[in-house]
């Protein structure tokens, strides 16, 4: 679920970022109302400020900028039990919007009558800085969004590769191992080799990675040693190669699995053949 908390470290320093420019405090809170980002706000209650009935809240559930020129244009101020201990003298609140949906909300906020009247002077120059500041957020949370969705993507296809019985291997075109399952994984409990030029011949490498051709059932031995049969497929994006995908079978796992496959009771009586002996017909 898209929310600011899933980047809360930037949106902090974005807020810190905020308040330097402006010399001012500034808050960022989400559409839970959970305090995200935060410029020190030494002089102001947090819990007051995130209720439902903060100024904050009011401009997500507007859908608009607002700017508060004093506590008393807010009725949750108004009814508010630290009101006279509060030093708040205005507020400009942005909200911060994803795909047409309310993520949070921006305060910037004045603590004095002189800050007041630097954002009154200031205040246009002042919302068009934080939308794009929040333009910068909502970039990241695509980017965060984006990098999520290829994490899980990967997740999937390392199930997928992982329950293939043989060998899978991913490389790209200089022969650089990218991707490969656990039971090529499981041969290599040392060390897993980077290219594929570490455990096959290298002028064979060569060859299958500059032309564009598949190739089946090739015999050929890991380490100068161990027999194998290979299947490969050129990997090619935007008429480019970028690589190929590789398959490899043990020859020896391959006959006993050939052998247990023909090895079942196989025996065929006569009967079977030509059928039980009452539904047979004698001719003369």
């Amino acid at each position: 679920m898209v929310s600011l908390k899933l980047i809360s470290e930037y949106v902090s320093q974005t807020a810190n970022i905020i308040g330097g420019v402006l010399e001012l405090d500034v808050l960022i809170v989400d559409n839970k109302l959970r305090v995200i980002g935060d410029s020190n706000l030494v002089s102001i209650s947090q819990n007051d400020c995130i209720k439902k009935s903060s100024m904050l809240a009011k401009v997500m559930m507007d859908k608009k900028s607002i700017i508060f020129n004093s506590k008393e244009e807010n009725i949750g101020c108004l009814n508010c039990n630290q009101k006279d201990q509060c030093v708040v003298e205005m507020i400009i609140g942005i909200p911060v919007f994803y795909a047409n949906k309310v993520l949070g909300s921006v305060g910037i906020i004045a603590n004095s009558p002189y800050d007041k009247d630097k954002m009154i002077n200031n205040k246009e120059n002042y919302l068009k800085f934080i939308d794009r500041m929040i333009e910068l957020i909502i970039n990241k949370i695509t980017e965060k969004q984006a990098f999520e969705e290829i994490s899980l993507l990967k997740k999937r296809m390392e199930v997928v590769f992982n329950s293939i019985d043989y060998f899978l291997i991913l490389v790209s075109k200089d022969g650089e191992i990218i991707q490969t399952n656990i039971n090529f994984k499981n041969i290599f409990e040392r060390k897993l080799p980077r290219n594929l030029k570490e455990i096959l011949d290298e002028n064979f490498v060569e060859s299958l990675l500059s032309n564009r051709e598949e190739i089946k059932y090739k015999e050929v031995k890991i380490y100068k040693k161990f027999d194998f049969i290979l299947s490969s497929k050129p990997v090619i994006l935007d008429q480019k190669d970028q690589g190929a995908i590789l398959t490899l079978r043990s020859i020896k796992d391959s006959a006993v699995k050939m052998n247990e496959l023909y090895t079942h009771s196989m025996d065929v009586d006569f009967e079977d053949l030509v059928g039980e002996r009452s539904n047979s017909k004698t001719y003369s």
